[in-house]
């Protein structure tokens, strides 16, 4: 394959000073040649001068004027465009194009630079963090850092050369493979905003080969680019790229906020639930009670629920650190303290653990034997169990729209709020190092009780 070679010209072309030229980057490709300006303006009698004195070793020694000496540093030193030039040849090799290079040679010095694609690549180092959750055993994390990376992937594969142009993405080439790769620097509001577009169209990928990929929610979008965004904090935190060039400021991309729907049941629906009339000893009966375990208890996650000892229970109360935050680095982090109702004890009594020594799980699901993904895989399908089940309560019983184990936590935020209970309570019940999380939990008012308080104006 032919490759590209470069020189400089003075073009004198379309100059207003007669005798005044621009130094150019004359490129070569496939008996094509293209001009790339320096922004060096030269007199023809100077570069005839300069060319003259010019060989592979350098200047001539016999030119010693000072003048010429900072032009010859200008056009062929360590900083000089052409130098530049060169380094991106080396850098596109046998998959050089107009394109590719008209956009590298336009980019700062820094970026232009061959780099090392291990560090720069954000690819890797999404999937970097997710191994580096692993070995904590942040099993949902790593899973969700490899998720975003797999997604990006997926988002790069889609884009025609035309887009990647426009994105300022390197070209990719016909004739070849190549690995999916995504420099730091690449990471730009309108990448940004054409990958959101993208997800909402495409983001959900198909299950089956042969199906259609889905439209991501809103939600999830804004979690990816969470995501997305702390990787390049890491990256900007390490110096593998310039703060300068940090898309998420104000003025920049704004990673959209999911939509805040009602997932706040009111006091009389979840009495409803709390007296329904379960079958005894099935699932229908157990899903049930650990929904009413998980409202009862500071809406509890269900992750921590089936992560509970029987040394986490000292009388009517017990103590725990959330398994979100139990990798956190904070000195400072508490226990979060609920107390148990009757109703709570007759939930423990009916599927508790018949092992009761302290080191022993307070509900059977599972066990030290498992590994941290068997685990998770194993709370998965309580979850997924108790959705399925507690769901077909709500129908039964006449509660509007679905009703899963996000709403236990979500209606115990609620409605103690609604009870005119203290946020700062709510948040230390949930767990929350800061209220602006406890608000972003906290359901809508009803029509009455809104009426109510605006009566109190006049």
């Amino acid at each position: 394959m032919a490759l590209a070679t470069i020189k400089l010209f003075l073009d004198t072309r379309q100059m207003k000073v007669e005798g005044i030229g621009m130094v150019k980057i004359l490129t070569t490709f496939k008996r094509q040649q293209k001009l790339y300006t320096t922004g060096i303006k030269v007199s023809s009698l100077d570069w005839a001068k300069l060319q003259r004195n010019v060989d592979e070793n350098g200047l001539s020694s016999k030119l010693r004027d000072s003048k010429f000496i900072d032009l010859y540093t200008q056009l062929y030193g360590e900083n000089s465009s052409l130098k530049r030039a060169k380094v991106i040849l080396e850098k596109l090799g046998d998959d050089f194009t107009f394109e590719d290079f008209k956009y590298l040679f336009s980019k700062p010095t820094e970026s232009v630079e061959i780099s090392n694609k291990e560090t720069n690549n954000i690819l890797i180092a999404l999937e970097n963090k997710s191994k580096e959750m692993l070995k904590n055993e942040r099993i949902s994390s790593a899973d969700l850092y490899q998720t975003v990376a797999n997604s990006l992937k997926r988002f790069l594969t889609s884009l025609s050369n035309d887009e990647r142009f426009e994105l300022k993405l390197p070209i990719l080439s016909k004739s070849k493979i190549e690995k999916p790769f995504l420099d730091f620097i690449h990471i730009t509001p309108a990448f940004l905003l054409k990958y959101e577009k993208w997800m909402l169209k495409f983001g959900k990928m198909a299950q089956k080969q042969g199906n259609v990929s889905m439209p991501a929610s809103q939600t999830t979008v804004g979690i990816y680019l969470r995501q997305l965004r702390t990787i390049y904090n890491d990256a900007i935190g390490k110096g593998i790229v310039n703060r300068d060039l940090y898309p998420f400021a104000q003025k920049g991309y704004v990673i959209p906020s999911g939509r805040n729907d009602k997932k706040a049941l009111t006091k009389e629906e979840v009495k409803k639930i709390m007296t329904y009339d379960a079958q005894p000893d099935s699932f229908e009966q157990r899903s049930r009670d650990l929904w009413i375990f998980s409202y009862l208890s500071n809406g509890m996650n269900f992750s921590d629920i089936c992560r509970l000892t029987w040394g986490d229970v000292n009388g009517n109360q017990v103590k725990f650190i959330r398994k979100k935050t139990a990798n956190s680095k904070k000195s400072d982090q508490k226990k979060i303290t609920v107390t148990l109702f009757p109703e709570s004890f007759e939930i423990i009594e009916r599927w508790g653990n018949k092992d009761k020594s302290q080191d022993a799980y307070l509900f059977p699901f599972i066990n030290e034997l498992m590994d941290e993904r068997h685990k998770k895989a194993t709370i998965h399908q309580v979850i997924k169990i108790t959705n399925k089940w507690v769901n077909r309560i709500a129908e039964k019983l006449g509660i509007e729209g679905d009703v899963n184990t996000y709403h236990a936590r979500h209606s115990f935020a609620t409605i103690l709020l609604r009870s005119d209970a203290p946020i700062p309570f709510i948040s230390q019940s949930l767990g929350h190092s800061n209220i602006a999380t406890t608000e972003a939990y906290l359901g809508s008012f009803e029509d009455e009780q809104v009426q109510g308080y605006l009566k109190a104006l006049i």
